[in-house]
C-alpha cells in the first residue's frame, strides 16, 4: 500500500527531466540606414539667384542660405517672381511652387500680375479681348484671380493703348481692397481703390510720378505724396518717390536710404551711398529686404534701424 506515493514520486521525476529546455534567441541585429537631411526652404523665404544659376532662399532672421539647383524651368528667359512669403512663384502664365510642382496657370501675355497679400492670390489691370498690334485706346478691367480658376472682374480702371497701360499697385485680402493705377508714359497719372467684396469705387485722384504701394492696401505714393489708399486722405509728403514700401506701409527706400514713411526719419543708409533696386516686405510684419544692384547684395532693415546682409553676388525675386 505505500508502493503507490513512491511510484508516483518517480514519475513525476522522469517527466520533468524530459522535459526541453527552451534556448533564447539572439535579438535580430539593428538596420542602420544612412540617411542626408536636406533642409527645406525656411518660411517666410526670400529667393535670390545666386551666380552660379542656383536658386536660393533665405530667412528673414539670416539662416541659409538653403539651395535647391537650377530650380524650376524657366519660360522664355523671364525670371520667376516670389510671392510674399515665398511659397510660391510666379512665371508667364503659370504659379508653381519652388520645388516645381504647379500650383496652377494664369493668364498669360502682355499681363503684369501682382501677387496679393495673401500670398496665394493675385491681381492685374488689363483688357483680356485686346487685338495684338492694336494701339488703339482700350478700357481695362482688374482682375483677380487664384491660380488655376477663373479671374474674377472687379471693376474697370484705365486702358490700355500704344504709350498707356494699367497696373495693380496692391491687391489686399487682409484690408479687403484693390488699388491700381493708369500710367501715361512712364508715369503714374491717375489711381482707384476699389472694395475687393462689393466692388464699390472707394478713391479716385489725379497725380503725376512713379507710382509705389504698400502689400497689405494701407497707402500709395504718386511720386513724393503719401496717401491712404482706402479714402485717398493724405498721410506724408516724402523727400523722394519710393522705391517700394514696407508691407505694412511703416517704411520705405527712397534712392539709398530706408526711412519712416510718417515722420520722414532715415532708419537707414546703404553702404556707400548704394542706390535701393528693389524691396520686399516682411509678410505681416515691418522689416524689408532690400537690393543693391543686381547682381547685387540684399540687405534686411527693420523699422529701429538694425539691419544686415544676408547675401551678395545675388539677383533678387522681388
Amino acid at each position: 500500500m505505500r508502493a503507490a506515493p513512491l511510484v508516483l514520486l518517480i514519475l513525476l521525476a522522469s517527466c520533468s527531466v524530459s522535459q526541453p529546455v527552451a534556448k533564447a534567441s539572439p535579438s535580430p541585429p539593428a538596420i542602420v540606414t544612412s540617411q542626408t537631411f536636406v533642409p527645406g526652404p525656411p518660411r517666410p523665404s526670400i529667393w535670390v539667384r545666386a551666380a552660379n544659376g542656383h536658386l536660393e532662399a533665405m530667412s528673414w532672421s539670416g539662416g541659409g542660405p538653403v539651395d535647391i539647383g537650377t530650380g524650376p524651368a524657366i519660360d522664355r528667359g523671364f525670371e520667376f517672381i516670389q510671392s510674399p512669403d515665398g511659397s510660391r512663384l510666379l512665371a508667364p502664365g503659370r504659379v508653381v511652387t519652388p520645388a516645381g510642382d504647379l500650383v496652377g496657370v494664369v493668364p498669360a501675355g502682355k499681363i503684369g500680375w501682382t501677387w496679393a497679400d495673401d500670398s496665394r492670390h493675385l491681381c492685374a489691370d488689363y483688357n483680356p479681348n485686346r487685338t495684338p498690334g492694336n494701339d488703339s485706346q482700350q478700357p481695362a478691367t482688374i482682375f483677380e484671380v487664384l491660380p488655376g480658376s477663373t479671374p474674377g472682374s472687379i471693376a474697370s480702371a484705365g486702358y490700355e493703348a500704344a504709350q498707356n497701360s494699367a497696373t495693380v499697385l496692391a491687391c489686399s485680402f487682409g484690408k479687403g481692397t484693390v488699388t491700381a493705377v493708369e500710367n501715361c508714359v512712364i508715369v503714374a497719372c491717375e489711381v482707384w481703390t476699389f472694395d475687393l467684396a462689393s466692388h464699390a469705387q472707394l478713391y479716385h485722384g489725379t497725380a503725376s510720378g512713379p507710382a509705389a504701394a504698400s502689400r497689405d492696401g494701407a497707402v500709395f505714393a504718386i511720386g513724393t505724396e503719401v496717401r491712404a489708399a482706402r479714402d485717398g486722405s493724405p498721410i506724408s509728403q516724402m523727400s523722394g518717390a519710393p522705391v517700394g514700401f514696407g508691407f505694412d506701409g511703416v517704411l520705405a527706400a527712397i534712392g539709398s536710404r530706408v526711412v519712416d514713411v510718417r515722420s520722414g526719419r532715415v532708419v537707414w543708409t546703404a553702404p556707400g551711398g548704394a542706390a535701393v533696386t528693389s524691396l520686399l516686405g516682411e509678410p505681416f510684419g515691418s522689416r524689408v529686404a532690400v537690393a543693391l544692384g543686381s547682381p547685387g547684395e540684399i540687405w534686411v532693415v527693420g523699422p529701429d534701424g538694425s539691419s544686415s546682409r544676408i547675401a551678395q553676388g545675388v539677383r533678387p525675386l522681388f
